[in-house]
């Protein structure tokens, strides 16, 4: 699982050479909407490797990092919209709802 989840940073680089020659245009808008797709996973599988020893703690300290920085505008986005509740803690259908506008908010 943790290197399904690493893996989706081959997302963007394919969506780029994509762009490259079918869309030069807009080759840069694509990289950021793929980025901005992939960004919370990533940051998660990163942060899911801090228990590989040796390797882990740098890239877990990383993800760790990203974590944060990538779950508060997406939690804070979702409670002024009133997709989740305020006040109580988040179970897995709202950490689904979550994640569907960060993926919007980040990709748009």
């Amino acid at each position: 699982m943790i290197l399904l989840l690493l893996l989706l940073i081959i997302i963007p680089i394919l969506a780029y050479k994509w762009a490259k020659y079918n869309r030069p245009d807009y080759k840069f808008t694509i990289l950021g909407a793929s980025f901005g797709t992939i960004a919370a996973p990533f940051s998660m599988g990163l942060y899911a490797t801090f228990f590989i020893p040796f390797i882990g703690l740098p890239t877990g300290i990383l993800g760790l990092i990203m974590v944060m920085f990538h779950s508060s505008p997406g939690y804070q986005t979702a409670l002024q919209l009133g997709a989740v509740p305020s006040g109580v803690v988040t179970n897995t259908n709202s950490d689904v709802i979550i994640a569907i506008i960060k993926v919007l908010r980040r990709s748009v």
